[in-house]
């Protein structure tokens, strides 16, 4: 099989070689984007707050399992707004799963932050269909451990 080539000289442009290369095989098909629920919520103010952790249960009722090994952390002592995210990874499409959340004080007591919230997933990898499409607002006050007693 003849080839032919054109070479062109370029000024400060030095040809020590050429190789010749089999062209490269196409790129497979991108693979679709993995299915994931991302719950987000917010607090007017934090006191006390460690940070959270994310449950999840196949009813209501539960049982829960804990999905996060980290503590998301949270904003300790605050009196702005804070936002938050979590990515559930492990969902399959056309399943309807339930959320809450538990805060962390600073001194370690737990507290069910949220009352159980439902998503389904998913109608095309990669996203969400959100059966309640406001993410959950927190009271203005989250205390995470119990107020002293006087």
């Amino acid at each position: 099989m003849k080839r032919s080539f054109r070479l062109a000289i370029l000024p400060a442009l030095v040809l020590t070689s050429v190789v010749l290369a089999q062209a490269p095989a196409p790129a497979p098909a991108a693979a679709p984007a993995p299915l994931k629920l991302t719950l987000k919520w917010t607090t007017s103010s934090e006191v006390d707050n460690a940070g959270f952790y994310v449950f999840r249960g196949d009813a209501k009722e539960g049982p829960f399992k804990l999905l996060n090994e980290t503590m998301i952390p949270g904003a300790g002592n605050s009196e702005t707004p804070s936002k938050y995210v979590f990515d559930d990874k492990d969902v399959e499409q056309g399943r309807t799963y339930y959320y809450y959340l538990e805060s962390i004080s600073l001194q370690g007591v737990k507290e069910k932050f949220s009352p159980v919230m439902s998503r389904s997933c998913c109608g095309q990898p990669g996203t969400a269909k959100v059966e309640d499409s406001e993410p959950h607002q927190a009271p203005a006050t989250t205390p995470a451990s119990p107020a002293p007693k006087p």
